[in-house]
This record gives structure tokens, sequence and C-alpha cells, in this order.
């Protein structure tokens, strides 16, 4: 890669080369010119003192040549916009330039730029990013962060915790070059267009979407299949019909910011509005995104004569319609 010091090597190399062949006067007309020459290339073609090395660089879809070449001079890539325009226009081939989004391992000059632009040796393909049902704003973050280079994740959570449970968990291709507004925005309106084929349970439920999707977010995270979702369902509305805490464990992990969590008594009483031991009702809000199975289970309980339940090692789970039977099945089962 040629840069500005080596091109003045280069120039004292050749001034030394031709002094004792050529007339004072040329010599130091050769000089000048070199000099001019060393200065049009700092000033046109070095690399750029902050070249985004390793950094995604972003070439918008129906951006035009004159505006890929600002771009490029803003994100420090080029020093100059009118060469890169000069140089991409010499080759008759700038309509062969992709948007997307390119990475540059290392420092390379103009000349490089325009060739691998071309070529596009250095574009990045769409990340594949699965959110398992019942991530959280946090979790989301991290994935991302995960399978972005240089992706903003304490934005995206800054972004995306007020709307926790309505950002649709699934699998998704992202754009190396998304935004942390545009991924949320995606999640949103992918969550709107799924629970639409659910609009006629939920309006037959008489719930609002609201306390639909927080009971979903509980249930994503008590139970796995659908039969005991609906069931846990039931179980839950009725504790807040007859005035009785949801007491749901699930919240717990949510209020210290971890994705498992197992309580403690201490844990119990901390001062919390998600804390569904000292609020009746449902949380403020979800305590996870959940997925459309879980949603469907809050907006479709079973209605059974249970008011308790709990699992089991294995992950089973036990019924009791009175406190001493669920002592009894706590005796038996835990």
């Amino acid at each position: 890669m040629l840069t500005l010091q080596s091109v003045l090597l280069h120039v004292v190399a050749y001034l030394r080369l031709v002094r004792d062949r050529v007339s004072p006067r040329l010599a130091i007309a050769l000089g000048a010119a070199c000099l001019v020459l060393v200065m049009l290339y700092g000033f046109f073609m070095a690399v750029p003192i902050n070249f985004p090395t390793g950094q995604v660089v972003s070439i918008k879809k129906g951006s035009s040549l004159v505006e890929i070449a600002e771009g490029l001079h803003q994100a420090d890539v080029v020093r100059s916009p009118i060469t890169f325009l000069v140089l991409m226009r010499g080759t008759g081939r700038s309509e062969a330039l992709q948007a997307g989004a390119y990475v540059f391992p290392e420092r390379v000059s103009i000349f490089t730029i325009v060739r691998v632009l071309l070529s596009h040796e250095t574009r990045v393909d769409p990340a594949r990013v699965t959110f398992p049902e019942g991530s959280t704003a946090r979790e989301m973050a991290l994935l991302l962060e995960d399978a972005i280079r240089g992706f903003d994740g304490e934005k995206f959570q800054e972004l995306a915790t007020p709307h926790e449970g309505f950002l649709f968990p699934d699998t998704y291709l992202i754009a190396p070059d998304a935004t942390p507004e545009e991924i949320v925005v995606l999640l949103r309106e992918t969550f709107k267009m799924k629970v639409a084929e659910l609009d006629p349970e939920i309006k037959r439920f008489g719930k609002s979407l609201e306390e639909i999707v927080v009971m979903a977010s509980l249930l994503e995270r008590e139970a796995r299949t659908v039969d005991v979702r609906r069931t846990i369902a039931g179980i839950l509305w009725k504790r807040i019909d007859v005035g009785m805490p949801l007491q749901v464990d699930a919240v717990f992990g949510y209020i210290q910011g971890r994705s498992t969590f197992h309580p403690n008594y201490s844990d119990l009483a901390v001062d919390s509005p998600y804390n569904t031991y000292m609020h009746k009702g449902l949380p403020p809000g979800a305590i996870a995104n959940p997925g459309i199975e879980a949603i469907r289970a809050a907006a479709t309980p079973i209605n059974t004569k249970y008011l308790f339940y709990l699992s089991d090692a294995n992950g089973r789970m036990h019924y009791a319609a009175d406190f001493d039977g669920h002592i009894q099945n706590r005796r038996l089962y835990q």
C-alpha cells in the first residue's frame, strides 16, 4: 500500500539518482515537480489518518455515484471524493458498484478501494440471527452483538426495552449495517404481522392485547407445551379474578436481569412492581418477548378447578384446587 511516507522516500531516492545526470536547473525543476506531485498525492490520494479499519462501511441502496463518493469521504475511506469519482468513472464499470456493507481489514489505497468495491471482495453478507421465544430485549442485544461486528447493543437495549413483549422472536437475516432503530422497527412490525392471525381469538377472549402479551410472557417462562400453558393461563387469570397474587417465580429473573433465576425467600420481598408476590394482578409490562403459541395460550386459557400448580424435577406439572392440595404436592414432588 502506498503511503505519503513511502512516496516521499521514493521521491528522495529518485532525486538522488538523477542529480548527477542532469543540469542543476533541471534537477531543481524535477524536484519542484516531484514535490507538487507529493502534495497532490497527500491531498487527493493518501489514505486518511482515521481510516475505518475493520469497521462496517455502508453503501445505501439507490445512492448515486456522487453520493457514494461523498459517503466514503465522510467515513474516512477516501481522502478526496473527486479522485474517487474520476478513478471509478475511468474504469467504465461504475454500474458494477453494489449497495451493501463492506469491511476493510486493513488500511488500503484509493486504487485498492476502487478495485475491491467493483469486485465486491469485502462485501459482508447479512447476519442470520435467531431470537429464541422468551428472549428479553437485553438477551436480544447480546445476540446481535455476537452476530454483527461493531453493533451497538447498549443502544438497541435502550430503544427496545420500552417495547418488551412486542418484539417478535424469530430468525432474521439482518444487514451488517442495520441500525438499532431499524432492527427494533423490524421486530415490532413482525410482531404486528404475526399476531394479526390471532385477532379473532383475542377479540373473543375480551382482554386487551397488552394484557394478553404480559400473560404470554409469564407463560413462556413457566411452561413449554401448549396444553400446559393454556392450563396455567386458566389458573393465573382465575387468580386475578379472585384477587389472589399471581406468585409467578419467573418474574425474578427479569427483575434481576438474568436468563434464569430461582428465587429464595428474601427475593420474594424485593421491592419491584414486577414482584407478583407483593402486588396483585399482572406486572406492569412483559418480562420477555413471547412466541405466537404462548400468546395464543394466553388468549385461549383452559378453565379448570385448579388454583395452584408446580413442576417436579422432571418438568411434569401437578395441580391442586386448594392450598392444602398444593402443600401435599410440594411434599410429594419437590
